[in-house]
Order: C-alpha cells, then sequence, then structure tokens
C-alpha cells in the first residue's frame, strides 16, 4: 500500500513500514495467546523502533495506526519529532452506533460474537460500508458492495 509512496520518499529519508500481526501479509497468532489490543501493539512497535536503533523519529499513522501512535506518543513523548495522521480512529465518538456490537464484543467475545459477525459480514453492513447514507444511492452500482459480501 505504501509502495508509491516509499518510492518517492525513500532517496530523502530512512523509511520503515512494520506490519501489525494479523494485519498485511503477517501471521495472525493464535487470540488466546496474543492480546490484539492497541496497547500491545504499541508495545510492539515501540519495541520494534529500538531494536532498530531508532531513538527519535516521525510517526505517520492511519486507520488503526492512530490509536497505537497516540498510545507510542504518550507513552515516549521525547520519541516522537512529528506526528502525521491521516484518517485515523481517534475518539469513541467518531467510531458510531456501528461500534456498540464491536465494543460488546470485546467484553465478551463468547456472548457476542454471533453478533459481531453479522455487524461485520452481513449483506446490510457491506451495503451500509459503501451507501452509507447517500441519498443517491440508486446511482451506486450495486455489484460493487455484492461482490465484497
Amino acid at each position: 500500500m505504501f509502495e508509491p509512496l516509499f518510492a518517492r520518499l525513500s532517496d530523502r529519508y530512512h523509511l520503515v513500514a512494520p506490519d501489525y500481526p494479523g494485519f498485511g501479509h503477517s501471521d495472525w497468532p493464535d487470540p488466546r495467546t496474543f492480546a490484539y489490543t492497541f496497547d500491545h501493539y504499541a508495545g510492539m512497535v515501540s519495541h520494534f523502533g529500538e531494536s532498530l536503533g531508532l531513538p527519535r523519529y516521525t510517526g505517520y499513522i492511519q486507520d488503526y495506526g492512530g490509536p497505537v501512535g497516540f498510545r507510542m506518543a504518550l507513552a515516549h513523548p521525547d520519541r516522537i519529532d512529528v506526528l502525521i495522521v491521516q484518517d485515523a480512529v481517534a475518539h469513541n465518538e467518531g467510531l458510531g452506533a456501528n461500534w456498540k456490537t464491536r465494543r460488546a464484543f470485546w467484553a465478551d467475545r463468547a456472548a457476542n460474537e454471533s453478533a459481531l459477525r453479522t455487524n461485520l459480514l452481513s449483506l446490510a453492513a457491506t451495503r451500509t460500508r459503501h451507501v452509507a447514507n447517500d441519498p443517491n444511492v440508486e446511482g451506486d452500482d450495486p455489484d460493487l458492495w455484492t461482490d465484497e459480501f
């Protein structure tokens, strides 16, 4: 995803793009033995930076990288030169009602797994991700979201 950006910046900057476990092309550790939390990811990425000998850095954070990067900055503000934030999850209010089911799942996986699957994988949820409250929904090609479903 970032290869075009890296190609344009690599002659001027030392660039590092870690993949979180369970994202991208990385392995998916068993959730019974691996904590899939923003706190855990922040600790892992901080340790990763330490192991590379990066005493200070600019963080480019987007999507779930927001909560990770914000935690890193709060834990070690002396290491952060700049945070570049693009479309990052930054606050609960910004997540909206759709996340109520996800929060319930985080609190009690067994009791809420079925509801979460519907929340994430149903035809209605897929349609909402693509057309939301678009008043011109008739103009949207349903093949774009039904294929994803």
